[in-house]
């Protein structure tokens, strides 16, 4: 039976050595991470309001975003400049059982 989650595309790294915040290691061509300009070494600072202060608490952030929600990011990029993007989730359907 497939089951449904949420795609962002984006895996994030567990370096010790990020700044606060959770640190994209790899971005998936197509996905809404790569549309918004999220690139690996970005750190993601805040979804939907709530602060991201490492991998666990961007965990945590997105397994409360439903299929179909929008979400808000603040991100910094290589050159400590911030930005921030609204996007939509995709659906992805895993058909392993």
């Amino acid at each position: 039976v497939p089951t449904q989650s949420v795609v962002l595309g984006v895996e994030i790294s567990g370096s010790s050595e990020s700044p606060r915040g959770a640190r994209v290691g790899d971005v998936t061509a197509g996905s809404p991470a790569s549309e918004t300009g999220l690139l690996p070494g970005d750190v993601i600072t805040n979804l939907n309001g709530t602060p991201i202060r490492s991998a666990a608490d961007f965990s945590t952030a997105i397994g409360q975003i439903e299929l179909g929600d929008w979400i808000a990011l603040s991100f910094s990029g290589a050159t400590g400049a911030f930005r921030a993007a609204v996007l939509p989730l995709e659906e992805h359907l895993d058909r392993r059982s």
